[in-house]
C-alpha cells in the first residue's frame, strides 16, 4: 500500500451481552481511524448461561441486528472483515445450530474464539490505544478484565 492508500474493514464482536462492529480505515502506516462504532445489546449470554442453548426469540434478534451489520458493510463496499464470537455463542450446546443461522440469514461468517485468543484480541487493542502513554515499559501494569464470564487479571 502506497503512503497516501487506505483499507476500509470491519471488525465484528458477537459477545455475550452485545454485537458491536467497528469499521474503520486502516492507512498505510497502520493509522486506524475509525468510521462507524455500533451497538446493539443482546440475550445470547443470558440465555447460553442460564439455560445451556441460545434461544429462538435471540438467535432471530442476533441475526437482525448483524443482517443490519452486513448492509452497512454493503454500503462501504467491505470485502475484508473479521467476526468473532466469545463465550455466550463458544459454551452454547447449540452453538453449530447458531453460527449456521447467522451463515445463512445475513452472509457472515463467525468464528468462534477461544478465551485466550478473546484475551489476547482484548491487550491488542488496549496496548495499541496506551502505547503513548509508555505505561508498559516504564511501570508495572496491571489490566483487569470485568465480563460476563468472569474477572481475569493481567500484570505487565
Amino acid at each position: 500500500m502506497d503512503k497516501d492508500k487506505f483499507k476500509v474493514l470491519a471488525a465484528i464482536d458477537v459477545g455475550s451481552n452485545a454485537l458491536r462492529m467497528m469499521i474503520a480505515q486502516v492507512k498505510a502506516k497502520g493509522e486506524v481511524v475509525p468510521l462507524e462504532d455500533l451497538y446493539q445489546p443482546t440475550g445470547i449470554g443470558k440465555d447460553t448461561f442460564a439455560y445451556g442453548r441460545i434461544q429462538v426469540q435471540s438467535i432471530h434478534e442476533t441475526c437482525n441486528a448483524l443482517k443490519g451489520f452486513y448492509k452497512l458493510m454493503q454500503d462501504y463496499k467491505i470485502k475484508d472483515y473479521r467476526a468473532v464470537a466469545t463465550s455466550g455463542i463458544r459454551e452454547a450446546e447449540n452453538r453449530e445450530y447458531v453460527l449456521e443461522q447467522i451463515r445463512i440469514r445475513t452472509g457472515l461468517e463467525v468464528e468462534v474464539i477461544n478465551n485466550a485468543q478473546e484475551r489476547f484480541l482484548m491487550y491488542k487493542a488496549v496496548r495499541s490505544h496506551m502505547i503513548k502513554e509508555q505505561i508498559f515499559s516504564d511501570k508495572g501494569t496491571l489490566i483487569v478484565n470485568v465480563g460476563s464470564g468472569g474477572v481475569e487479571l493481567s500484570v505487565y
